[in-house]
């Protein structure tokens, strides 16, 4: 099976510092060292927006992806490990 190196978008870790006032800092490490994002979001609309943004697989590429047998969520937590089940806790409270 093809590897898909971090989904095509190059990035390779995604931290999400969480603030006492429900906002939140996202940074998006590059691979190649120096193509960083890093963002401030006032909410968790927000977090969802710079996610979908940045690393969301496109339809075509998550179409592809389980053509192979690779779930597409399942590579999103390879990415960001813990992701859904703190994007989860969000949402519930």
């Amino acid at each position: 099976m093809d590897r898909i190196p971090h989904a095509g978008h190059g990035y390779h870790r995604t931290t999400v510092t969480h603030h006492d006032d429900g906002s939140a800092t996202i940074k998006h490490e590059h691979e190649d060292g120096k193509s960083h994002k890093e963002y401030a979001v006032g909410d968790l609309d927000g977090v969802h927006d710079g996610l979908e943004d940045c690393l969301r697989l496109a339809e075509e590429t998550e179409a592809k992806l389980k053509e192979r047998g690779i779930n597409p969520e399942a590579l999103e937590e390879s990415i960001a490990p813990g992701l859904h089940e703190k994007m989860a806790d969000v949402v519930k409270a």
